[in-house]
């Protein structure tokens, strides 16, 4: 993001350096006050919007791998045995939770399934083991339930025309503001940064929307703690240290599976995973 607002920056100080002003600046600064009124009035309503839908996936999210290290230690009270073979599909679903976008988080719908049937097939010894196995099949119903919700809020994106409301009266009052310039230091300095600032601010709504604001520190760290209590080696996929969702300073000292797959997403045949020491 760093990039995009710097080349932004630097475009805005070379439109304010070589663009002329224009004479009739009451129309501009009536323009640019009723454009801004407006566009503040739409940002905030969509910032709101994406930071509530945004937390709420956070808190399933959180929700899901407590219900998940419960049906593990559900499973423990089952034997070892038993606990090993079901820890096998834990590290399946968790893998696949990086396998997969965070949009297509309902494919994993089918190993939450699995682990169910693990639990259904177990045989009944005595009633001490049917509600540590009801116990189990309580949390990954519960973690059924909280996919749904998942692939429900996935799908309550910004719409089209909100997008071009916010990027027309953006591009308008990026206009307006070049054109307000009367060639001082002050306002070669300011307007340039007034500029990127409304940038920043359609950058960071953008990155809500998209579910990759902070994507690292909600979604992947989380996840890779939970290996750790598993007893399983960290996963990742190589495309995550690519796009910064983890950066290698996370990683220190770690011994972590990485994954990378040769075909275009979503296509995950041929996957390969090697272990790479941090």
């Amino acid at each position: 993001m760093f990039k995009y607002l710097l080349v932004s920056y630097f475009v805005l100080t070379a439109l304010v350096c070589n663009v002329q002003p224009i004479e009739n600046t009451e129309v501009v600064t009536i323009v640019i006050s009723i454009t801004t009124f407006i566009f503040a009035i739409i940002l905030g309503f969509s910032m709101a919007e994406r930071h509530s839908r945004f937390s709420s996936l956070k808190q399933i999210f959180s929700s899901i791998d407590g219900l998940i290290l419960n049906s593990y230690y559900a499973s423990g009270a089952l034997g070892k045995k038993v606990q090993e073979q079901y820890k096998k599909l834990l590290d399946q679903f968790l893998m696949r939770q990086f396998d997969y976008k965070v949009d297509d988080f309902d494919h994993l719908s089918d190993d939450i399934r699995g682990m169910q049937e693990f639990f259904w097939k177990l045989p009944n010894k005595n009633a001490r083991q049917n509600l540590i196995i009801d116990h189990a099949l309580m949390s990954l119903e519960k973690v059924s339930e909280y996919e749904r919700n998942v692939k429900y809020n996935i799908l309550n994106r910004m719409a089209v025309y909100e997008w071009a409301s916010l990027i027309i009266l953006a591009l308008i009052s990026l206009y307006c503001l070049v054109a307000l310039n009367d060639g001082s230091w002050i306002m070669v300095i300011f307007i340039p940064i007034l500029g990127t600032s409304i940038i920043l601010l359609l950058l960071v709504l953008l990155m809500l929307d998209k579910l990759s604001w902070k994507h690292g520190q909600w979604m992947v760290l989380p996840v890779l703690d939970i290996f750790k209590k598993l007893n399983l080696t960290p996963y990742i996929v190589d495309d995550m240290l690519v796009s910064g969702n983890i950066t290698r300073k996370s990683l220190k000292g770690m011994k972590v599976r990485v994954a990378s797959f040769p075909k275009s997403y979503p296509n995950l045949t041929g996957k390969k995973v090697k272990i790479v020491k941090f």
